[in-house]
């Protein structure tokens, strides 16, 4: 047959670009494998038309994780009947012509059939065409298929007769479909049974995977045997009859470690993979247990470990449909990891994935982050065709600049807690691989001097088509292997700035407040005694620097907030809680509202230098030191140190009571004390 020489000659008389391969059974579209005899190549053009799901039949770019669409057959016009396409090689059907045979199939919705093609006008075809409709007889009935579909389309697809979209894995969808099945479950919301399953152990993972083979491709439930315990649940893929992934859904609660079992997949053999059993709630971290019938409690883990109620009840029909929300506001511990940066006078710290932008995509790259010592965040992909550049500042919550000749846009959005969501759009203009990066810095130049200590949090990478929310990356966790690690380390942690749950509040308006996540304040208590009460974090600065200090605060049973520095930038400055006045060098206050006041100190350093910078307490006159009744205190929403204008200085800025501040002797500090409203004063 003559084959059309240009695209829009193609285009005019509905053939597509030639395909490389075509299948001849239902497959994975997910990796690369072995298509008719060939290994695939990245960026091979497949013609998938096997599907036990006949919805996902079509052309496709493969590539080494999810395959999409071909950008030539995308639309409902790009695959209607009569259109036609022309196979490369293959051991079946090298040279062979395929036709779509569904008259404007609805893309995701219809069944898109694609047969043979049969040119009616070459006799010497009626044989073959007679002897396919022998060999498909036995399907017709219950198929419909008609004379002309071929033997291997019919084959396949009684092959397949007894399998559901469900039970094959064929897109990142599907994958994203078993991780949702950890947030159907109790144990993955942080609500166990029992208290000592929740301070007990778990099943979290597996150890390296023996693939083993034979086995049946697709996605199955993971069975658990031996061991002590119950509870876990998870899924497993099997891809080119070898196993490939183990997702854990349910950690269970158990004192021996159980067993895999991957029996659901018939035919696998030799597979193999150590469970690993690690604590379902740490130190620190927060999890539901019934308390009576119908009703949860909410526990704090602390030191041995022990579970202590917090005093705080929910309907269990209520926490489940809020329960997003409030792991969104960190009320459940989520992951986090924190990326820090490698010391040395020219670092790029990067997290990054190599992947393959197919000509025509929309693509969103997303990551949720929260500054630390360092504040700029910066979304990178440098390749012609895909190439984008945003950065962010997490400090103050703005997009700083774009740049790159596929961007569309960029943006920032607060999810509470000083979290953000960053995102980059691009639109794809030609197929291209490359490295997709997150990027850190102290001041928005690349590279620069790392101290081998400052970072940022981040809580997910994620990469997905516009419209989708399938993660075209393997793993949204910054720590996964699947991510390549430059000039940074990545170190999961606890969430940072996490505010405690705390008994109810007395009233319908403060639960209100604290529900949708404002910020709450660390309290700072005096010791019992003769002290100098202190909470610091030491800094260094330069001669010359142009210093801010910004500290939100508000009495309690004191009223006087001293800040002071005795090295790099002296001062000492004193702030009236109480009447909003302030005194010192370089002091200024402005009251926010509801007994809340910014205090801020500005000086220029006069020598090159490490200080403590030091919130002190006052009592109600004199200086240091003083009695104090080891009771009494003030509050501190928030400490930030800037120099020259750039991002925050301090750790955990937002919470006074963790290892980042050093206190002095005797100094207790208890964290989320008092709540913070808007600047506005609109609450109180």
């Amino acid at each position: 047959m003559a084959r059309p020489a240009t695209a829009a000659v193609r285009l005019l008389t509905g053939e597509r670009e030639p395909v490389r391969l075509a299948t001849t059974v239902s497959i994975l579209l997910h990796g690369l494998q072995i298509i008719d005899g060939v290994p695939c190549e990245v960026g091979d053009r497949v013609l998938v038309k096997d599907q036990a799901d006949q919805r996902q039949n079509g052309i496709y770019t493969a590539s080494e994780g999810e395959w999409f669409r071909a950008a030539d057959a995308r639309t409902a016009r790009a695959m209607q009947k009569g259109t036609t396409v022309h196979t490369q090689v293959g051991s079946a059907n090298a040279g062979r012509v395929f036709e779509f045979m569904a008259d404007e199939p609805a893309v995701g919705s219809d069944a898109i059939t694609i047969v043979p093609f049969v040119p009616p006008d070459v006799a010497e075809v009626v044989d073959e065409v007679e002897a396919l409709r022998d060999e498909t007889q036995v399907l017709k009935d219950a198929t419909g298929a008609s004379a002309g579909q071929a033997a291997a389309s019919a084959a396949s697809s009684a092959a397949n007769a007894g399998l559901t979209a469900a039970d094959v894995v064929t897109t990142a969808a599907n994958l994203a479909g078993a991780q949702a099945a950890r947030d159907a479950s109790l144990y993955g919301k942080g609500i166990f049974p029992t208290i000592a399953a929740a301070i007990g152990l778990g099943v979290i993972g597996s150890g390296a995977i023996t693939a083993g083979s034979g086995g049946t491709n697709g996605t199955f439930d993971l069975a658990f045997t031996g061991g002590a315990g119950s509870g876990a649940a998870g899924r497993f893929v099997v891809a080119g009859g070898a196993l490939t992934q183990i997702l854990i859904t349910a950690p269970g609660s158990y004192t021996v470690g159980p067993n895999f079992s991957f029996a659901a997949s018939a035919g696998l053999a030799g597979a193999a993979a150590a469970v690993v059993l690690g604590k379902n709630t740490d130190v620190g971290e927060y999890f539901w247990t019934e308390v009576s019938a119908g009703a949860l409690g909410l526990y704090n883990v602390t030191a041995g470990p022990v579970a202590t109620d917090t005093g705080v009840r929910a309907a269990t029909s209520s926490l489940m449909s809020a329960v997003e929300l409030m792991m969104m506001i960190q009320g459940l511990s989520l992951p986090t990891t924190k990326m820090v940066e490698s010391i040395g006078s020219g670092v790029s710290p990067s997290v990054y994935r190599s992947y393959s932008f197919v000509s025509g995509d929309t693509i969103e790259h997303v990551v949720i982050a929260r500054a630390g010592e360092r504040a700029m965040l910066q979304l990178i992909h440098t390749a012609a065709g895909a190439a984008y550049t945003a950065n962010f500042n997490l400090e103050e919550g703005v997009v700083v600049s774009t740049s790159g000749a596929n961007i569309v846009s960029a943006s920032i959005s607060a999810l509470g807690g000083g979290w953000f969501e960053c995102k980059a759009v691009v639109l794809v203009a030609s197929n291209v691989t490359n490295n997709v990066q997150a990027r850190m810095s102290a001041a928005g130049n690349l590279p620069y001097a790392g101290d081998g200590t400052s970072g940022l949090y981040i809580r997910s990478i994620i990469l997905r088509k516009q419209g989708l929310t399938a993660n075209l990356f393997p793993s949204s966790d910054p720590a996964n292997a699947a991510f390549t690690k430059q000039n940074v380390t990545v170190t999961p942690t606890t969430s940072p700035y996490a505010p405690s749950l705390i008994t109810l509040p007395d009233t319908v308006e403060e639960l209100h407040i604290r529900a949708i996540g404002r910020m709450s304040a660390t309290k700072l208590v005096e010791p019992s005694g003769s002290a100098s009460p202190s909470v610091y974090q030491a800094k260094s600065a330069v001669l010359g620097d142009a210093v801010v200090w910004k500290v939100i605060a508000k009495k309690a049973e004191r009223y006087r907030l001293n800040l002071f520095s005795n090295s790099a930038a002296i001062f000492n400055c004193t702030f009236d809680l109480e009447n909003g006045t302030a005194s010192g060098t370089g002091a200024s206050i402005v009251a926010l509202g509801n007994g809340w006041y910014e205090c801020t100190v500005t000086v220029t350093a006069t020598a090159s230098a490490s200080t403590n910078w030091q919130h002190r307490i006052f009592a109600a006159s004199g200086t240091h030191p003083y009695v104090g009744d080891g009771a009494s205190g003030l509050y501190v929403q928030s400490s930030k140190l800037h120099l020259n204008g750039g991002a925050n200085l301090f750790g955990d800025s937002e919470n006074l009571s963790t290892s980042a501040w050093t206190k002095s002797a005797g100094v207790t500090t208890v964290a989320n004390a008092a709540l913070y409203p808007w600047p506005s004063g609109q609450w109180g």
